[in-house]
């Protein structure tokens, strides 16, 4: 492990955490190591909560509300999900806010696309929001970042089925993508 309160570590340091601890080739970190490793993600200053009632077309309704300076942080830890291929998920913890339906973590996972998933799955475990892309969801999910951070507001980001049934041959929609919710995107002075 490093030095306490060395939060300056390198990409390349953080790396070689995943695949060596206490000098044991192989060893892997749990998530709560996972979390204390990457300090710039706890306690990220984004209000997310369940909605009650569907928004657009998907269940649940997840809405995230943030400054340009709250997102990127979210946005840094999809760049370094999409950069690094060592790293499979990263979970990043929440500041509370006083939301009955407050969710205080998220876990963001990039797997390869397959049967079952082709672009997204966002979907919530009690107050964690699990949010599961494919190389192109991750895509599509950065790009609702940037749009956000850029002060767009009042937006959803969710698998498109008809975009699916567009750019593919086969008409199949995978399952996951059908289980999917969606995540909405609030500027700090809206609120739905």
């Amino acid at each position: 492990m490093f030095p306490e309160g060395d939060s300056q570590q390198s990409e390349g340091q953080r790396s070689a955490a995943f695949s060596s601890t206490n000098g044991e080739p192989g060893a892997t970190l749990d998530e709560d190591e996972r979390t204390d490793l990457y300090s710039e993600f706890t306690n990220l200053d984004i209000d997310c909560w369940k909605h009650g009632h569907k928004l657009g077309h998907a269940e649940p309704c997840i809405c995230m509300k943030a400054s340009a300076e709250g997102i990127q942080p979210l946005l840094d830890a999809t760049d370094l999900l999409k950069d690094n291929s060592e790293l499979d998920k990263l979970k990043l913890t929440l500041r509370k806010f006083n939301r009955g339906s407050s969710i205080t973590s998220l876990t963001v996972r990039q797997t390869p696309a397959c049967d079952e998933l082709l672009e997204m799955c966002l979907s919530l475990q009690g107050t964690n929001a699990e949010f599961e892309f494919t190389p192109e969801g991750m895509g599509l999910f950065r790009e609702a970042l940037k749009n956000w951070r850029q002060g767009v507001s009042d937006f959803c980001c969710n698998p498109n089925i008809d975009r699916a049934k567009k750019h593919r041959k086969k008409t199949r929609i995978a399952p996951r993508d059908l289980e999917s919710g969606e995540v909405w995107f609030w500027s700090p002075f809206m609120d739905p």
